[in-house]
């Protein structure tokens, strides 16, 4: 009897030194890939996304503000609202543009981009006017003499359908230094 009871003494004791079964260690989730390699990656995206949304816009304005709609390929809803109502009114004056609008002085404000539908680049931009004519339905230019030619703008692009950036904002800036 009395090996019995050191026996299972023994156990007991021996039970309690041994160890638990290890839990199993979860297998770390991938980590996502940011949409752009650096900041100078993100900023080209954008001035490649201005530069397609301005050429839209000037295409547009170009064929007398018909076909707005073609904005969408480029720009946020917000966007094509606002644009497709000064549109409206260019094609109700029967106005059209001749040349085109560029920009320079781009400068990157702020960046996110650790994963697509998360992305936004906002940029500072000097938008040129001065080769772009407006002409009304007789052919006239209707530009103001005195209109300013340079404009500097805050622009903001978000993450749209097929991994690219469309204009989501499209402000005029009162900082200093970028036209």
């Amino acid at each position: 009897m009395r090996a019995v009871t050191v026996a299972a003494a023994a156990m007991l004791v021996l039970a309690g030194c041994t160890q638990p079964a290890p839990e199993p260690t979860p297998t770390p989730s991938p980590t996502a890939t940011p949409v752009f390699a650096s900041d100078e990656e993100a900023l080209a995206a954008a001035e490649k996304a201005y530069a397609d949304y301005l050429a839209m816009s000037d295409l547009i304005f170009g064929e007398g503000g018909r076909e707005s709609e073609r904005l969408e390929a480029v720009a946020t809803d917000a966007i094509v609202e606002l644009e497709s109502e000064a549109f409206a009114e260019v094609e109700r004056n029967g106005w059209r543009s001749e040349g085109t609008t560029k920009f320079d002085s781009v400068t990157l404000q702020a960046a996110t981009y650790s994963d697509w539908s998360a992305t936004s680049v906002t940029i500072y931009a000097c938008s040129d006017v001065s080769g772009l004519d407006v002409i009304d339905a007789s052919g006239t230019s209707i530009v103001a003499a005195d209109r300013p030619v340079r404009q500097p703008f805050e622009l903001t692009f978000v993450g749209g359908d097929e991994q690219r950036l469309l204009l989501d904002e499209k402000e005029l800036w009162e900082g200093a230094g970028v036209c």
